[in-house]
């Protein structure tokens, strides 16, 4: 065991406890965000402008997505190198999410802007919308008619990593090939040590009131010891944990915490919360 984490075990057993929303306590709230859908493999990459589409069909387990990672991004092909473009406010990509039944439908009211929250480097797309479990969805990409934006996006041809779902590319299903993404689904962690059927990548920390960032530190003990994922925050009152790989080494149930460790003005101190949740894989 190294000796940062035997550092940081030794600073989260000092350190007073508190249970979230207790007291005079500054976090507010934890959510964790765990992958529901994905493919993670790519082959084969893609152009999306002009009147072009990009989509996906999947089936959620959950009655909520959270979030949405898609690695696809403003670009340009300069020298024949792609050369990505920095993300802006309005850019003109656009994203619909729908039930899967005609992906030719034009059902405009489903077509927004995405926002998007960079977490540990990659871009999240925010959807917040509650599902149907164990229903088939489609969600798709397209650019506004009046930008001039291209975009740059990769799928995996063939292999049928993801078994139930398709690529729709302007509005064609390929069959066997999926677009690289991920679907995420929020879950509420209090003291109560709440159980999860899949580890979170994502922890979403809410404050009740802005702290100074060079004096907060989350992690998460686990029976590996410390995970330490990058710190993004969100303003001056949301921090993000992650993306974060925990592993439960093919135990039926396992035990993490999540330590929030922050400096006080206030009380003048640092003070730590405790959220214990546990990993108890489903029969």
């Amino acid at each position: 065991m190294s000796k940062l984490v035997k550092t940081l075990i030794a600073a989260a057993a000092l350190l007073s406890a508190y249970a979230a929303g207790a007291g005079n306590n500054a976090v507010d709230s934890v959510t964790a965000h765990v992958p529901d859908q994905s493919n993670t493999k790519r082959n084969d990459p893609k152009w999306l402008k002009g009147k072009a589409t990009a989509g996906q069909s999947f089936v959620p387990t959950s009655n909520m997505i959270s979030f949405l990672y898609v690695n696809i991004f403003a670009a340009s092909l300069e020298n024949k190198f792609v050369t990505k473009h920095e993300r802006k406010k309005d850019d003109g990509l656009r994203l619909r999410l729908i039930e899967l039944k005609d992906v030719q439908t034009q059902e405009t009211e489903a077509i927004f802007c995405p926002v998007s929250t960079t977490i540990g480097g990659k871009d999240f797309f925010e959807i917040n919308k509650p599902l149907t479990p164990q229903t088939p969805y489609y969600f798709e990409f397209s650019v506004a008619p009046e930008s001039q934006d291209t975009f740059y996006y990769w799928i995996q041809y063939g292999g049928n990593n993801y078994q139930a779902g398709d690529v729709y590319l302007n509005g064609k299903k390929w069959t066997g090939s999926d677009l690289g993404f991920t679907t995420y689904y929020p879950v509420k962690l209090d003291e109560k040590n709440t159980i999860i059927e899949k580890l979170p990548e994502i922890f979403e920390i809410h404050f009740t009131k802005n702290l100074d960032k060079n004096k907060v530190n989350v992690f998460i003990s686990g029976p590996c010891g410390i995970s330490k994922g990058k710190k993004t925050w969100k303003g001056d009152d949301i921090i993000f944990l992650g993306p974060v790989e925990l592993k439960t080494y093919s135990l039926a149930e396992v035990a993490y915490r999540l330590y929030v460790s922050y400096f006080d003005e206030d009380d003048k101190k640092y003070k730590t919360v405790t959220i214990p949740f546990t990993y108890k894989r489903k029969d």
